[in-house]
């Protein structure tokens, strides 16, 4: 015993010699510091609280409990305490874990869930033991158990054992099975009371030390929210963390991480059970693919222990991640993908997009295309000089596009002087807010781009159905009543593909700074909700937007100004010939009235966003569109 205590921190509340106490000890594996645990004695010798903080704010508490036989005042102060945990656990169920464990003096009894015990009213007069099963029950309840079947409690007057000690937990329970965590008895409880230490055994309880998951993460593939398994994790998720208790703030970042558990339990769920879909299968194999190619050998090595498809053929020698026999994994996924799409066409299920739609899957899959080279930026141009370093590279296309992003200062006086004076035009003071039904709209036209830097495409608000749209319009709403959105509401990811195409890029992409696209990819529920409130504009734009203006405008082509351009050209270059012949109008250049311009420019971070302001207002539009806007721009 001596030699196992030196592996935990141990942390205790021991009011008196002979009186009991609690004990919890914690794995130093798991806490390699003591200052990453905190001990709070809620009740000296009853119940002693542990908090266990991990890295990025993800936090384990742990209730000792030692019997609810408790005085009213210390009884409400441990419910309190825990209901208070629980509650703080809901609202960031990735990151935060409750356990409640001890003896908590009741047997189960199946017919009817708990048969609690009754107190010694003779021992304990200040008590009132008739009001503890129902209080008790009330906590419970919220509470998922994690069941161990040894005794944990030795009775000497009868020399039996009994199941007392009990570990509950506030993790729902559909993410049990997924979670790393073992509950067992160090010693027999005879054994340890013979030696005069406890009644009790040591309760032990193994769980993995929980790591803050990013809200950064990597993007969520939309086939995996389709699953119908999906909508039921989702479903059960939410049935136990009561989001609509919380601010329209609260309730939008807890949702994205509903859909992030539900999709990792879908996506577990399918490699347990072997599912051979067209889409899990490609899945594999592009992983497989991805980890060759970028030679991820952390990656190799978890996929090895953890899929039968990848330890059938990946290996990992000297250090270089390979294939045991890349002939046969060529073969069985052909023969695999053939296969399928065979069916598909037999069973006329599907249309010809999706027969594409495999064949494109099946090409990502291949080991030789797990990325398009056309959109890797290799190097960056500086005068005769290539940087390749990727620090240096994110540096010099930063500083080359600070310019066009910094803030445009104007001259508010000016401004507001020009748009007074500017002649009277239709107004958009008819636009209304978007309800619930505008986002229910709009969702079948969300198209599933590159996601932002949370990881969530548009399919993840489709999957969630009225419940996913019910949390977007209440955030539209707080932002429309003047509430500063979120930090991360606004977050991206920026990427800066090449432009056009030059000789030697079969090799190498290599562009100067200026030579690339600045692309701001934002998060999936702040593109819905602009979408949503761009959308009860759309028919006003239409009608009040002067006809020339063909681009950005719904209904409208950009290309006509090509077309009405080059007949434009053609009818006064006829012209010029007829009138001064061919040599004369080629001789004299400025007959020619057309100058072009090229813009080079990001156009949107080009504009003045208090311009932008400005015109609205003086274009009528509603108070709360102007609030809002601010919002999503910033």
């Amino acid at each position: 015993m001596g030699s196992l205590l030196k592996e935990f921190w141990a942390l205790d509340s021991l009011p008196a010699p002979g009186s009991g106490g609690t004990l919890t000890l914690v794995r130093k594996s798991s806490a390699p510091s003591f200052d990453a645990i905190t001990a709070d004695a809620a009740v000296p010798g009853r119940a002693l609280r542990t908090q266990l903080s991990g890295e990025g704010g993800a936090l384990q508490v742990v209730w000792n409990i030692h019997n609810f036989e408790l005085t009213f005042a210390e009884f409400c102060a441990v419910t309190e305490g825990v209901q208070r945990d629980l509650e703080f656990s809901r609202a960031d169920p990735l990151n935060r874990s409750l356990f409640l464990l001890g003896d908590l003096n009741f047997s189960r009894n199946p017919a009817d869930n708990f048969q609690y015990r009754t107190p010694n009213n003779n021992t304990h007069n200040d008590r009132t033991p008739n009001d503890y099963p129902e209080a008790r029950w009330k906590i419970l309840k919220q509470l998922t158990e994690i069941i161990q079947s040894c005794p944990t409690h030795f009775c000497s007057h009868s020399q039996t054992g009994s199941r007392i000690d009990r570990i509950f937990t506030g993790i729902p329970s559909f993410i049990i099975p997924s979670t790393q965590w073992r509950a067992r008895i160090y010693e027999d409880p005879r054994s340890v009371f013979q030696r005069r230490l406890s009644d009790h055994a040591f309760l032990i309880l193994e769980i993995s030390l929980k790591q803050s998951v990013r809200r950064d993460t990597n993007a969520i593939a939309p086939e995996i929210l389709k699953e119908p398994v999906f909508k039921a994790f989702h479903d059960n998720l939410l049935h136990h963390v009561q989001i609509n208790s919380y601010n329209p703030e609260e309730r939008l970042l807890l949702r994205k991480d509903i859909i992030r558990v539900a999709a990792q339990a879908t996506r577990e769920q399918l490699q347990d059970a072997d599912d051979a879909r067209p889409y899990s299968m490609s899945q594999s194999y592009s992983t497989i693919a991805r980890t060759i190619w970028e030679q991820d050998r952390k990656l190799a090595a978890k996929l090895i222990r953890n899929s039968r498809l990848a330890g059938k053929y990946l290996e990992i020698t000297n250090g270089v991640v390979g294939l045991k026999d890349s002939e046969e994994f060529g073969r069985e996924f052909d023969k695999f993908n053939l296969e399928h799409l065979n069916s598909i066409q037999e069973q006329g299920k599907k249309n010809k997009f999706d027969c594409n739609f495999m064949q494109k899957i099946a090409r990502l899959s291949k080991l030789w295309i797990p990325i398009n080279k056309q959109m890797i930026l290799l190097g960056i141009q500086v005068g005769d000089e290539v940087r390749t370093d990727p620090t240096e590279m994110s540096t010099l296309l930063a500083s080359s596009w600070q310019k066009t992003f910094d803030k445009k200062p104007i001259d508010i006086q000016e401004a507001d002087k020009f748009l007074k004076e500017t002649p009277e035009l239709p107004s958009y003071d008819t636009a209304t807010p978007p309800t619930v039904f505008t986002f229910h709209a709009r969702a079948r036209f969300w198209k599933n781009r590159a996601p932002g830097p949370d990881g969530l495409p548009f399919e993840a608000w489709r999957a969630t159905g009225v419940e996913g749209e019910n949390t977007l319009a209440g955030y539209s709403e707080h932002l429309h009543s003047g509430a500063r959105p979120h930090k991360l509401f606004n977050s991206s990811l920026m990427t800066y593909p090449p432009k056009g195409v030059k000789e030697g890029d079969a090799v190498a992409i290599i562009r100067a700074a200026k030579e690339t696209r600045p692309i701001s990819l934002k998060n999936s529920d702040n593109k819905a909700i602009t979408d949503a409130n761009v959308s009860c504009f759309r028919n006003l734009v239409g009608k009040n937007t002067h006809h020339i203006q063909r681009g950005f405008v719904h209904g409208r082509n950009f290309l006509e100004n090509v077309l009405e351009l080059d007949s434009m050209s053609r009818i006064y270059s006829m012209f010029a010939v007829h009138n001064y012949g061919l040599t004369a109008f080629l001789d004299k250049p400025h007959l020619v009235p057309i100058t072009p311009t090229f813009d080079f420019e990001a156009a949107f971070p080009s504009v003045a966003h208090e311009w932008i302001i400005l015109v609205l207002r003086a274009r009528g539009v509603p108070g709360s569109f102007v609030i809002f806007v601010p919002g999503v721009i910033h």
